[in-house]
């Protein structure tokens, strides 16, 4: 990736954030991330409602009334894994207001996401996208939808279904890349 290239990521990513009625920043001072995230803030003049924990997707993918909320609401997935997303929430939690699926992996598919997300009328955007889910929200946003980042929460969910558990059952966090004793994907899985 070239300096410019960069740097145009990094301008899409902070007007997303500009743009954003809610997001997640780092709160724990052990990691020191905190200072960074509010100097962040402070430095591009964020000023979302509200500001909540990084990582409080893993969190809302425990509560089993996300689940019941998007039962029948047109729904978009958008994520590296957006086709099981969509098959396991259709088959284990009966939602039918999925209308599709955009497979979204890495800075690469920033370029098509306005047209791949368009293709659909949906009304939420749930978005696994890593640091792209700000702008892939934030795209959902301006098309007159809602964009949820719903990041590892995803992950999270497929995780669990594979070992046969509702997210809401179970009680640890799930384990990503190394720690399952599997590397990432070098390729898109899509």
């Amino acid at each position: 990736m070239t300096l410019e290239l960069y740097r145009q990521v990094r301008e899409l990513i902070v007007a997303a954030l500009k743009h954003a009625d809610f997001f997640g920043a780092y709160r724990r001072c052990e990691w020191n991330l905190k200072p960074i995230a509010e100097c962040i803030i402070q430095y591009y003049t964020l000023r979302p409602e509200r500001i909540f924990y990084a990582f409080e997707n893993a969190h809302i993918a425990k509560l089993a009334s996300v689940y019941a909320w998007f039962t029948d609401v047109p729904v978009l997935f958008v994520s590296g894994k957006a086709e099981q997303q969509r098959a396991l929430q259709e088959r284990q939690y009966g939602w039918s207001g999925i209308v599709g699926t955009v497979c979204h992996w890495g800075r690469a598919a920033l370029d098509d996401r306005g047209r791949a997300m368009d293709r659909f009328d949906y009304r939420v955007a749930l978005v696994g996208g890593g640091v792209d889910g700000k702008i892939l929200t934030a795209d959902a946003k301006a098309a007159g939808g809602v964009g949820i980042d719903f990041g590892n929460g995803i992950g999270r969910v497929i995780q669990l279904d594979a070992e046969g558990i509702d997210a809401w059952d179970w009680p640890k966090f799930p384990k990503y890349g190394s720690d399952t004793g599997k590397e990432q994907a070098a390729h898109p899985p899509c």
